[in-house]
């Protein structure tokens, strides 16, 4: 009997919508024919859904099933579709291009090499994070059969990457397909969170944080500073403004433009490249791009775009001014005020070395935020007697004391010159926080696979609730937020380019 009603599939679409669509992009490497499999895995999937017997597995199994198979038929309709081209003669014809494989070429190869059926239990596993059970109800095999070609799998990537390299591929996502340093699967409960590996799996599964951040304070906790001499040069991205394209006019919306084909409304943001130099005397300089670029902002709203007939969004979306200044320089230990100075933070804690005094021990350090946050309020507030008495407080003012000493945290964690027990210390501040959530393994908009997590909105300073960590080296990568439909939006990127150079001003 069915166990799937048409309302709960609504439910079910925002469940395991991103699961299905990283498996498929991992397939095809293509977004747009990516995002046109996962929108035909769920309309066949609601076509069905009073067909759907739960075998004990849930929807998952069923949902992935769905998506091999029209992944097979893809693949046998391109082939058959090259064939005919390459029958064609070359005058006048194009073929068009093929998705592009994985950046690392050592890795392509290896995979183009699988058998098909291997392929797929194991980005069922790695992607998916399915089961060895939920892998055989979802391609009908013998859980014995699917046990054996992943092992086959893995041990054809093993040593096709150990041919290649001495010391492993440093991306997350190509380790995340074998086992740990110890042996181990990722997956094994008291795992040891050691390297990227480990701090990826923990990360994978949206779910409580804990386990995730444990991981990424690690990798923070083994990060290095510059050393004397150095200058370490950052870039990133801001969003300067957002706009809602399409829709009904709201009163409510400054910086909402009108388009007739918009069925649905989408929203784009106008971002500006941020560059930074930090030299180990506190001197360096801050500098941002001229001219702003518009993006949109989350998978959603590129569909919604691409229904819209993909408008020039830089001629329908208005420039926006950089910052201003958008260059300055700041002398030696001044790093401090000109980093920090956002959120007011430099005038709370000491002007010439921001960090001094800030305990490395996660329980004083929150202690110390708070009471900074605390000390920083209005004054007119009354009634709120001391940060440790935060109970006493009237709610509202006790919401805005827990949220500033969050953004502190989380401005800290950014800051160059912050050291790795700091950071460490920081990460487990965040994990603390009540109903922090973990939402997976997500990108950032230029690809990037970061461990994403969700504060609550009590504790989200600026609306920012989402942040981003990079589950290999522990640092953060970006901050954002989640839209009332859930959907999430990036508003800055750091660290997307971290290196060190001879002198402020040159570029890696």
């Amino acid at each position: 009997m069915s166990t799937i009603d048409a309302g709960a599939f609504s439910a079910i679409y925002e469940r395991h919508h991103d699961a299905i669509r990283g498996y498929l992009r991992a397939r095809v490497r293509d977004d747009a024919l990516a995002d046109d499999l996962t929108a035909e895995t769920f309309a066949r999937a609601f076509a069905s859904h009073d067909r759907f017997v739960d075998q004990g597995h849930g929807e998952r199994p069923w949902l992935f099933t769905i998506a091999t198979n029209l992944l097979r038929d893809e693949l046998r309709a391109g082939t058959r579709r090259q064939a005919l081209l390459d029958r064609l003669p070359a005058d006048g014809h194009t073929p068009p291009p093929e998705p592009a494989g994985p950046a690392d070429p050592l890795l392509a190869g290896a995979l183009r090499d699988l058998r098909r059926e291997e392929l797929e239990v194991l980005l069922l596993s790695a992607w998916a994070d399915l089961s060895y059970e939920e892998i055989a109800a979802a391609l009908d095999v013998p859980v014995g059969t699917v046990r054996s070609r992943l092992h086959r799998a893995r041990r054809h990537l093993r040593t096709a990457l150990a041919a290649g390299i001495a010391a492993g591929v440093a991306l997350v996502a190509v380790l995340a397909l074998l086992p740990t340093r110890d042996g181990r699967g990722p997956g094994v409960p008291g795992t040891p969170l050691r390297g990227p590996v480990s701090a990826a799996a923990a990360c994978a599964e949206p779910g409580p944080a804990g386990r995730c951040l444990r991981a990424v304070g690690l990798r923070a906790g083994l990060q290095t500073l510059p050393g004397s001499g150095d200058v370490l040069y950052e870039r990133g991205s801001t969003t300067l403004a957002s706009f809602l394209v399409g829709g009904p006019p709201r009163e409510d919306r400054g910086n909402q433009i009108p388009l007739a084909t918009a069925r649905t409304p989408f929203s784009v943001s106008r971002w500006v490249v941020e560059e930074r130099w930090v030299a180990a005397d506190g001197s360096g300089r801050f500098a941002a791009t001229g001219v702003s670029r518009v993006r949109l902002d989350s998978a959603r709203d590129r569909a919604a775009w691409r229904a819209a007939g993909s408008p020039d969004l830089e001629r329908l979306v208005p420039q926006v001014p950089p910052p201003d200044p958008a260059s300055s320089a700041f002398p030696a230990g001044a790093a401090g005020t000109a980093l920090l100075g956002a959120n007011g933070l430099n005038d709370e804690l000491a002007g010439d070395d921001p960090l001094r005094g800030l305990s490395e021990d996660p329980t004083v350090l929150a202690g110390q935020l708070r009471e900074t946050a605390w000390s920083g309020r209005d004054a007119g507030d009354g009634g709120c007697p001391s940060a440790a008495a935060l109970s006493d407080c009237p709610p509202a003012v006790r919401d805005e004391v827990r949220r500033t000493a969050s953004g502190f945290a989380i401005t800290l964690l950014g800051y160059p010159a912050a050291g790795p027990r700091l950071r460490a210390a920081l990460v487990e501040v965040l994990r603390r926080t009540p109903r922090t959530r973990g939402l997976g393994l997500r990108r950032l908009p230029d690809g990037t696979r970061v461990a994403v997590i969700r504060l609550d909105r009590a504790w989200a300073a600026d609306g920012l609730d989402v942040l981003a960590f990079d589950p290999s080296t522990g640092a953060l990568r970006g901050t954002g937020t989640t839209g009332e439909d859930g959907t999430l939006r990036w508003f800055a990127t750091t660290n997307d380019v971290r290196a060190r150079v001879p002198a402020v001003g040159r570029r890696p």
